[in-house]
């Protein structure tokens, strides 16, 4: 059984933070684009850190290197 609860935990976060971005008001209008590029970059993270999980064979990882 693949065991990534806490990685689920960081992707909720990382949805509540972004809800939470939307909300201030604009002071730039790159800056929607820019926040949101760096969470789907975040999620990327994360869904690497799935796929090694699902797949090692496939998705290698380098612990401790």
């Amino acid at each position: 059984m693949i065991r990534i609860e806490q990685e689920e935990k960081v992707l909720y976060m990382l949805a509540n933070c972004f809800n939470e971005f939307c909300k201030l008001e604009t002071q730039h209008p790159d800056e929607m684009n820019d926040f949101k590029d760096g969470i789907h970059k975040c999620q990327y993270v994360l869904a690497m850190r799935f796929a090694r999980e699902y797949k090692p064979e496939l998705f290698p990882t380098y612990k401790g290197k």
